[in-house]
């Protein structure tokens, strides 16, 4: 009888581990897939990248949300505006498909808060930012939100090693690709979703 508990405890803690392991790899993957679409996108004349730095999770005060940011660190001759028109003009793609999010949309409701364009894609946002000091802090450098979000506690921070003792930030932008507005348990959302609609 002690022989059956012990096991069955084991065999509780085994799959715990497991499905933490594989909650943690994919999300590992879904942020690596958006680092790699802004890496790997050209960049434009006059430009290099110094760094990338990519963070997952929520990125803005409590409650449910997950969302992927990955920012690349430039120095550019090109103004501000020139950079962000270029970004802008490249088409990003979701951590999740298309036909995933709508899932999720109709399970989850409100709290999935990402919404069609006019074409009918789900956008990922793409800004450029000055460089004004090497940390990141993304909320407050996300251009998109209100001011009253700037009174709520940012929880991400990116502190990028290539401007430790730099102290003039001419010519350094933070060109940052952002997709938001997921279930805060989103790998076990997506799982759920998906059987969900099988059934």
């Amino acid at each position: 009888m002690k022989n059956i508990f012990i096991k069955s405890i084991l065999a509780i803690l085994c799959v715990i581990i497991i499905g933490i392991t594989v909650v943690c790899l994919l999300d590992h993957l879904r942020l690596m897939n958006l680092a790699n679409q802004l890496s790997g996108f050209p960049i434009p004349n006059e430009t290099v990248v110094l760094e990338q730095k990519s963070a997952s999770g929520k990125m803005i005060g409590q409650g449910d949300g997950n969302d992927y940011l990955t920012a690349l660190l430039v120095k550019s001759s090109l103004p501000k505006e020139e950079l962000q028109k270029y970004y802008q003009n490249a088409s990003f793609k979701t951590v999740l498909s298309k036909d995933t999010i709508k899932k999720l949309a109709k399970t989850y409701g409100e709290v999935v808060a990402k919404e069609e364009n006019e074409y009918g894609i789900y956008s990922v946002e793409v800004y450029v930012n000055y460089v004004t000091e090497p940390e990141l802090k993304v909320i407050k450098d996300f251009p998109f939100l209100d001011e009253n979000t700037f009174d709520m506690p940012l929880n991400k921070y990116l502190k990028f090693k290539t401007l430790d003792g730099i102290t003039d930030y001419s010519n350094y932008y933070y060109v940052v690709l952002y997709d938001s507005g997921y279930p805060e348990f989103l790998n076990m959302s997506v799982l759920y979703a998906i059987l969900r609609s099988w059934f």
